[in-house]
């Protein structure tokens, strides 16, 4: 079975697509990381901007179609 896990985090966001076995074992198939430095838009503002949170919209499409 192929499975995928999205790691969104506040400077980054992670894929990890991976083949599981039987067995609990599981093979990595393709692993992607954008930085996005979320983070330092809330430190400077207190929120995150709207271009920002654009990219992190398009990261998420762009880590779905892989």
């Amino acid at each position: 079975m192929r499975i995928a896990a999205l790691d969104l985090g506040s400077n980054s966001f992670h894929l990890l697509v991976a083949d599981v076995h039987p067995d609990g074992t599981f093979e990595p198939v393709t692993r992607e990381k954008d930085m996005l430095r979320l983070g330092d838009d809330v430190a400077r503002y207190g929120r995150i901007s709207e271009s920002s949170a654009d990219r992190a919209v398009a990261s998420v499409r762009r880590l779905r179609q892989l």
